[in-house]
């Protein structure tokens, strides 16, 4: 089987604020905890953030507590492979908030 080559390429650099409250209004509700302990936060820290109001609120704070802790480390490249996990298995998101249209040659 041959490999599947991306139409896209992953972006350089760190998603803003704004790009992540983005992506977390397009989160489902089946994706967000998944996605949580790939961006290694912890299931204590996902408890807490599951008593919030609102599936938007959980995964916004979610997504800026990992951008605080990781700081510049906190990338596109990461993100990406955190939705494209097999866990999480969200790569249209992923092609959305983390990715460039790779252009023809």
């Amino acid at each position: 089987k041959a490999p599947r080559t991306s139409r896209f390429t992953v972006k350089k650099g760190n998603p803003s604020r704004e790009e992540l409250e983005m992506l977390a209004k397009s989160t489902g509700a089946k994706y967000w905890r998944p996605l949580g302990r790939r961006l290694k936060i912890s299931d204590a820290a996902l408890e807490e953030l599951d008593s919030q109001e609102g599936l938007f609120e959980k995964v916004y704070k979610m997504l800026s507590q990992w951008k605080a802790r990781d700081g510049s480390e906190a990338t596109y490249k990461v993100l990406n492979d955190a939705l494209c996990h097999e866990l999480v298995q969200n790569r249209e998101l992923a092609e959305m908030f983390c990715c460039n249209r790779k252009r023809r040659s």
